[in-house]
């Protein structure tokens, strides 16, 4: 179901330096901290297959930047992406176990996550205290819990806040540490004595096992200006390679480029003021719109740039376009520091609220943008409305091109939308075909599935249109990823998925290439990873990627047996709330 906020005004924690000031007091060098982000190789499908191994997650470096910053400082970052052997039993932080192992996932991701998991546990008493965290711990939490039915088996806690509420727990933990010898036995004292219960926004389980405690809806943080630079989080990853253990030392920051990373993912702003019935986003951020300043932004850029020489960049913004007076005061400040020129910057915007304020697009690109994500979903307008129209999508992306910004839309089939239609009434394909006309330079698909924490997930669930099981295909986390048809009502389940594959087909192939090519090469542009062309040829291997990925899939739908949820999935460990928010 949808997830709950706190009250108006007590949504916002207000105290982060303070905070931080008083763990850094209580914090002890030696205690070694692993961050792990989850990473499941069979979800590599979709048409940006290769910018998931050249980006690194920002959420498990900003977590442990704000861990280093608040005086922590033996800690690791390790991205499943760059270390796909990597296994927690021969980890070894200053030739130690680490205390702590933190792991960071997203739902699709969770069969990596509970493996590491399993791996800690398999130490027994030398293991480590297990954290959750992640996307996984925001919208799930309970499923960190009860791993293969037995309840002592998962994390010790989950953490479903952001960096404030690492640091309540780290505060409390370390004052338990200094009584206790281990983290793990910090944990044990301090859930005994009831210390933790009133941190807002963790879950753990009961000392008798009988049952998981939920503290609550989390704070947020108020000002972003009082996190640590993102490049502390940076200097804390572990390099590319296919050990199984730890390096003796982090990856250099002016190697990071050699090692993989080409693009760096930033936090800019949180939140978005729609509120489509199947995005979690707006009430996970309990509607609150939230940025850093423009200097701050400006000094994690260049920082980054100076310290790593990398130059492209990605915002994480959940829509950036929610309020023009943010808008023009970020890009104008962008603008001013010069770094038109010298970035490759990328974003997510609606388009009905980027139209209002296309007067901005060229101070948009001197400030260093140059390329933008648009949740269009439906020309039509029969799923959602953003504010997005036919005519404004044809003016709004001319627009963007001829000032050098590139519109990289994203469209969702859904149940009744037919794959080709007619002028009337759009179909999938023709809407594909109509934004390739106005300029798009990329192109996502994904088929409307329930998202965990929107409105729309108990009603999907307890519609009966949700696939528990496809033939002898048992329906896991990872198939829950837009691009597998996991949630229909059609008759046709095959002829759907089918769409998927043919909607990228349409987009990402042979003539549209060589049209792509041509058009740069007039234009004087070089062959590189920031040309259509090049986003063309590397469609067009996602997509060959994609149908092979799929091809278990297919081949279950092509049984037509189906074994449908009546109810969402829930724990099966019952859960007491002890906080009211």
């Amino acid at each position: 179901m949808e997830l709950l906020a706190r009250k108006k005004g007590d949504r916002i924690f207000t105290d982060y330096s303070a905070l931080e000031r008083e763990v850094k007091k209580k914090s002890l060098e030696d205690i070694g901290i692993l961050i792990y982000y989850a990473f499941n190789w069979r979800t590599r499908i979709g048409p940006f297959v290769g910018a998931d191994l050249f980006m690194a997650n920002s959420g498990v470096r900003d977590v442990a930047g704000a861990l280093y910053s608040a005086g922590l400082k033996n800690i690791r970052v390790v991205l499943g992406t760059w270390n796909p052997n990597f296994d927690f039993r021969h980890a070894k932080l200053e030739g130690k176990i680490p205390e702590v192992f933190g792991i960071g996932s997203l739902q699709i991701n969770s069969a990596d996550a509970y493996q590491k998991i399993f791996q800690a546990l398999s130490l027994e008493a030398n293991r480590p205290l297990i954290i959750g965290g992640g996307p996984h711990a925001i919208y799930a939490p309970w499923k960190y819990f009860n791993l293969g039915g037995k309840v002592e088996n998962g994390v010790d806690i989950v953490v479903k806040g952001e960096q404030n509420v690492t640091l309540q727990l780290m505060n409390v933990l370390l004052e338990y540490r200094t009584k206790k010898g281990s983290m793990l036995e910090a944990f044990y004292s301090a859930r005994k004595d009831n210390a933790i219960f009133d941190i807002p926004g963790l879950m753990y389980i009961a000392e008798d096992r009988s049952h998981l405690i939920d503290t609550g809806v989390p704070q947020l943080i108020g000002n972003y200006d009082e996190l640590p630079l993102e490049i502390i989080g940076l200097s804390l990853l572990e390099s590319k390679h296919k050990n199984k253990g730890l390096d003796c030392y982090p990856a250099q920051l002016d190697r990071l480029s050699k090692n993989g990373l080409k693009s760096v993912s930033t936090l800019m702003s949180r939140g978005c003021n729609l509120r489509c019935s199947y995005c979690p986003i707006p009430a996970q951020q309990q509607f609150t719109l939230r940025s850093k300043s423009p200097e701050r932004i400006i000094t994690d850029l260049t920082t980054i740039i100076a310290r790593t020489g990398i130059t492209s960049f990605f915002g994480t913004d959940d829509n950036a376009a929610f309020s023009r007076e943010n808008l023009e005061k970020q890009y104008g400040i962008m603008a001013n520091a010069d770094l038109g020129n010298k970035i490759f910057y990328g974003t997510e915007m609606t388009e009905g609220q980027l139209w209002i304020n296309r007067d901005l697009i060229p101070l948009l690109r001197k400030g260093g943008l140059r390329a933008i994500w648009f949740g269009i979903e439906d020309l039509t307008k029969t799923l959602v409305k953003k504010g997005q129209s036919v005519e404004k999508t044809e003016e709004l992306f001319g627009l963007l091109n001829k000032n050098g910004i590139y519109p990289m839309p994203m469209l969702m089939h859904y149940d009744g939308q037919k794959f080709t239609g007619d002028e009337k009434n759009l179909g999938l394909q023709d809407q594909i075909e109509f934004l390739r006309s106005c300029g798009a330079k990329t192109m996502q698909v994904t088929y409307l599935s329930p998202s965990t924490g929107s409105k729309d997930e108990d009603r999907d669930f307890l519609s009966g249109k949700v696939f528990r099981k496809i033939g002898s295909l048992v329906i896991e986390d990872r198939h829950f990823d837009g691009t597998h048809v996991v949630s229909t009502d059609e008759a046709d389940v095959l002829e759907r998925q089918r769409n998927i594959i043919n909607a990228y087909r349409s987009f990402y192939n042979a003539k549209n290439f060589i049209r792509e090519l041509v058009a740069s090469f007039s234009r004087g542009e070089a062959f590189s990873k920031y040309n259509p062309a090049w986003f063309q040829l590397r469609g067009i291997m996602a997509a060959k990627a994609t149908k092979r990925g799929l091809k278990e899939y297919m081949d279950a739908l092509g049984t037509g047996e189906f074994e449908r949820y009546d109810s969402p999935p829930t724990s099966q460990i019952s859960i007491k709330t002890v906080l009211k928010n």
